[in-house]
């Protein structure tokens, strides 16, 4: 990575988590719960090979921005699974009512995902925290040749109390515009 490149901010390149997704943004040591939620597992597209640009604006860095471009469905290993499926990813996030004297925060944001599929089939699938048992949600492979992944997060900390919830919305393209979501 290189940091301090003016407007543009950091670039990074390598195998590295795709910024959308509050949750599967966050370490496993800070999650609000001990699993990810499904819809988490299922939309985000976690670790992939690529190159990002991010930057943080405002009064102390109160808003991030986030571009990505990336080989969707790399395995955990970073190994390319294809020939050619090049995808992005943009986000905003930003925090408002800050204030680490009274252990508040609120945060919101914003991410969008366009993936291409691999061999013209995609599938969407998550494994509950357990691991070693059957996924109970699966789409199976279906053909369609893209997919717009959307995201929306909104999180409140104040002292005890902390709030989150997080959207997903999965439109494709294919013949038969198959349509996910999950909160």
């Amino acid at each position: 990575g290189l940091k301090k490149l003016g407007a543009a901010g950091t670039f990074t390149a390598g195998h590295f988590k795709v910024p959308i997704g509050l949750e599967e943004l966050t370490s496993s040591r800070f999650t609000t719960f001990m699993e990810r939620a499904l819809c988490s597992q299922a939309f985000a597209p976690s670790r992939e090979n690529g190159l990002m640009l991010n930057n943080n604006f405002g009064t102390d860095g109160m808003v991030g921005v986030f571009g990505m471009i990336y080989r969707y469905t790399t395995s955990d290993q970073g190994n390319v699974t294809d020939d050619g499926s090049t995808s992005f990813a943009v986000r905003v996030a930003a925090f408002f009512l800050e204030d680490k004297d009274q252990n508040r925060v609120l945060h919101v944001g914003f991410g969008y995902s366009y993936v291409t599929a691999i061999d013209n089939s995609l599938r969407f699938r998550a494994r509950p925290g357990v691991g070693n048992i059957a996924r109970f949600v699966d789409t199976a492979a279906f053909d369609s040749n893209d997919a717009s992944i959307f995201n929306a997060e909104l999180l409140f900390h104040w002292k005890a109390l902390h709030a989150q919830l997080e959207f997903y919305g999965v439109e494709t393209s294919d013949a038969t515009e198959a349509s996910f979501t999950g909160w």
